[in-house]
């Protein structure tokens, strides 16, 4: 049967592949390297990525003459990302818990079975302790921020996923057992907050909550606070606990 809505400008798509395989890469690519990744050409590559350059959507070193995003697209992800409400609504409430201690603060919303930052607070000192920038994800069974939204999902849901998800260790601290994991899932239901003790970097410890908006089965936001573990005792983990839930109340007055 014929395609009823057919895909117009195949061009653009093939630019998005080409943007697409420069964002997810750690480090600049070389053009052979990009037409290998998307299995086009090394001439249409080319023509691509030279338009891509004359709007500034990638820019190339002129030394080793490779592609990374160009300032375009910095541009737009940043409009972007000040169109969402729970950016604006959870702003001041975030930016006050940063306030207080000094630790990182994330924003983040579920997409793909990932949770993808799209906020952040924190110092020059705090980026040298952690590698996550705003538009990088984490997966949802080891980050506080995941484990929180995954308590939100229905039964169902969250089985689903649990049966499909390989648990991949980041660190000797990940949870690796699908029993275990369905255990802390639960718990965090109960408690209404989430922890991530070093799963995912083995220094840090993170705490963090689901926010419930209006008309949603299951939550897509989530925050955490980030603290180097050294740093953590008892006194401090159940005062960042007792303001999380705070903050998660404050935010949710906003945004339900």
């Amino acid at each position: 049967m014929a395609n009823e809505n057919p895909v117009y400008g195949t061009v653009l798509l093939k630019a998005s592949n080409i943007i697409n395989v420069i964002a997810k890469s750690s480090e600049p690519l070389a053009l052979n390297t990009i037409a290998q990744e998307c299995g086009y050409t090394v001439s249409t590559t080319s023509k691509i990525l030279d338009t891509l350059q004359l709007i500034e959507y990638v820019q190339r070193n002129p030394v080793d003459k490779k592609f990374s995003l160009g300032i375009a697209l910095i541009q737009y992800s940043n409009a972007a990302l000040m169109q969402f409400d729970i950016i604006r609504d959870s702003y001041f409430a975030l930016k006050a818990l940063f306030d207080e201690f000094h630790e990182t603060v994330h924003l983040g919303m579920l997409k793909d079975n990932q949770m993808l930052y799209i906020n952040k607070f924190s110092s020059p000192e705090n980026n040298k302790q952690m590698l996550s920038q705003i538009g990088g994800t984490r997966e949802l069974y080891c980050s506080a921020m995941g484990k929180a939204i995954l308590s939100t999902f229905s039964i169902e849901r969250q089985k689903a996923y649990i049966d499909t998800i390989h648990l991949t260790p980041f660190t000797n601290q990940t949870i690796t057992d699908k029993s275990i994991l369905t255990q802390e899932i639960q718990l965090v239901r109960q408690q209404g907050f989430a922890t991530d003790n070093r799963e995912i970097e083995n220094h840090l410890y993170c705490i963090g909550a689901a926010i419930h908006t209006a008309n949603e089965p299951n939550a897509q936001y989530a925050f955490s606070v980030t603290i180097p573990y050294y740093r953590l005792t008892d006194e401090l983990k159940q005062t960042l606990i007792n303001r999380v839930l705070e903050t998660k109340e404050l935010i949710e007055k906003m945004v339900l």
